[in-house]
């Protein structure tokens, strides 16, 4: 069946785009088929969505019909009855209740394309293709072409707003925060609001980047629910303001913790699904301050920022041979949108800090309407949310390793540039020019 533009009066319906059996043995061919056959649905879905019209797409596995099974041997059959979930071909039965269930108002999705079962939900020998995919009623594997997104972060700022951006490309996105019931229950419910409203699949989950167990919690319950993360956004992190002095050594470390080893917490629970699978894009958001210029007053912050960088660029070349990829999302100074100035700590040692400021009095409101007067107008945090959307949505193997987004041009893109110059030809001079690029 094939689409049809709606008259514009047409409101609250769906469209269903059912296509036919995959019948090629060749799991790379079958992506850019299912590539290229999705495109139309997903644009449609995006052009009617303000008119209350869904589009989704069906699209049928191996399944036990003579289309699929002329020519192929008892073997070939029974090697692709082994590669899906359920370790049978298709069967009508299972592609009508697929159908049922897109058609059902109560779970209406919007711009997905479903794989009945059938389809190789499991990785045939020597192959890397997804982990095993959710079995809907016992009966049907299914799940959506867009990427599994996990963001730490995600209760506000850049995270919030990668989260909504992410979430209407159709990407089905996890958006991770504390205190789900407490403190951010008002952004539980926004996000939820949001998912309704746009019919996207945003879900806000619990995830404590300071704590291990909360971590590997959030992952696990992800991982049990979709049977892989395709993108891990490293987006949490804490500033602090004031007199490097006046910080304690405990305030140092605790802003390490939220700003870098959360980082490995979070790894250390998501990487290994993406190794076994062979693939994923893990996107860290550092800062213009780790190589730019910097004013006085945010030394903790900055020099935390400039260690999760550095973590970053080893992580990417150790990652490269699993064929994970590594893109880093440098912004510059965002005076609103964010809450980063709003909800920056203070040092504790107020006496010291007391001290400075007879020296350097009223210096943070200095730097914030200097900062703010060198942004052009129209740059809102938006900028970051809808970039890292554009690397997410891009093909592996073509995402960039480092992208500025810095409205106020503080130089840290020049020297940057520089700097991955230098470690891209200290790779190669010995001869690790492989970790330049995924493997695949």
């Amino acid at each position: 069946m094939s689409l049809t533009r709606p008259r514009c009066g047409w409101r609250d319906r769906q469209l269903l785009n059912l296509g036919g059996p995959h019948p090629a043995a060749d799991l790379r061919r079958r992506r850019r088929q299912q590539s290229r056959s999705r495109g139309p649905d997903l644009t449609l879905a995006r052009e009617l969505r303000g008119r209350d019209i869904t589009v989704n797409a069906v699209a049928p596995g191996p399944t036990a019909t003579r289309l699929f099974l002329d020519g192929k041997d008892d073997t070939t059959i029974a090697n692709f009855a082994k590669a899906t979930l359920l370790e049978r071909l298709g069967r009508l039965e299972d592609i009508a209740e697929v159908v049922s269930f897109l058609a059902d108002p109560a779970r209406r999705a919007n711009g997905q394309v479903i794989y009945a079962n059938g389809g190789l939900a499991r990785p045939l020998p020597h192959t890397q293709d997804p982990a095993p995919l959710s079995p809907l009623k016992g009966t049907t594997s299914m799940s959506t072409t867009g990427n599994v997104v996990v963001i730490t972060g995600a209760s506000s700022g850049f995270g919030a707003l990668t989260a909504r951006a992410l979430a209407d490309a159709g990407h089905t996105v996890y958006a991770g925060m504390r205190q789900t019931t407490g403190r951010n229950a008002p952004q539980v419910q926004a996000a939820t609001d949001y998912a309704n409203e746009r019919h996207v699949d945003l879900r806000s989950i619990e995830l404590d980047v300071n704590s291990q167990d909360s971590v590997d919690t959030a992952i696990a319950r992800i991982e049990a629910e979709h049977g892989h993360i395709d993108v891990l956004i490293h987006n949490a992190g804490h500033m602090v303001t004031g007199p490097a002095e006046a910080f304690t050594t405990d305030q140092l470390a605790e802003l390490y913790n939220v700003n870098v080893l959360s980082t490995q917490r979070v790894n250390r629970a998501a990487l290994p699904g993406m190794r076994r699978r062979g693939q994923g894009l893990v996107l860290w958001v550092s800062s213009t301050s780790v190589k730019g210029g910097t004013p006085p007053y945010l030394a903790p912050y900055f020099a935390a920022k400039a260690a999760m960088d550095s973590l970053a660029v080893s992580y990417a070349g150790e990652l490269a041979r699993w064929g994970v990829e590594t893109s880093i999302i440098v912004p510059g100074s965002f005076t609103s949108g964010t809450n980063h100035f709003a909800h920056s700590g203070h040092p504790y040692d107020s006496t010291v800090a007391a001290e400075y400021e007879t020296k350097y009095a009223g210096l943070m409101d200095q730097v914030a309407t200097k900062l703010a007067a060198l942004a052009p107008e129209g740059a809102t945090a938006s900028l970051v949310s809808d970039e890292i959307a554009r690397i997410v949505a891009l093909p592996a193997g073509q995402r960039p390793y480092r992208v500025h987004i810095d409205p106020a041009d503080d130089g840290s893109e020049e020297v940057s540039d520089t700097a991955d110059r230098i470690r891209r030809e200290f790779l190669t001079r010995i001869d690790l020019a492989d970790l330049l690029t995924i493997q695949r």
